[in-house]
């Protein structure tokens, strides 16, 4: 907005003014009303749960049957094989 339409300065300082207090007046009516909003959501009742989850008990999986092992059914471990050494390439030559 300009404000170098209006040739007379009280003009200018009179359209100012009430451009100001009507940004002002709004600015305070949104506060009031994000108060008055904060303030009701504080009176709603919250929901009563109590603090600790309530965790569902149930039975204990039953013991798995037992297997008595004979030595004789055991099988040695095997030694790892050794490997080789892996040799390095030699380098390649990019021909351009």
């Amino acid at each position: 907005m300009r404000l170098l339409e209006f040739t007379n300065a009280a003009e200018q300082l009179e359209l100012w003014k009430l451009i100001n207090d009507t940004v002002f007046n709004i600015l305070t009516q949104q506060a009031k009303q994000t108060e008055n909003e904060r303030a009701a959501a504080e009176r709603t009742p919250k929901s009563k749960r109590s603090a600790k989850p309530s965790i569902k008990r149930t039975a204990p999986p039953p013991a798995p049957a037992q297997i008595n092992y004979q030595p004789s059914s055991i099988k040695k471990a095997l030694p790892p094989k050794s490997l080789a050494p892996i040799k390095p390439q030699p380098p390649r030559s990019i021909s351009l």
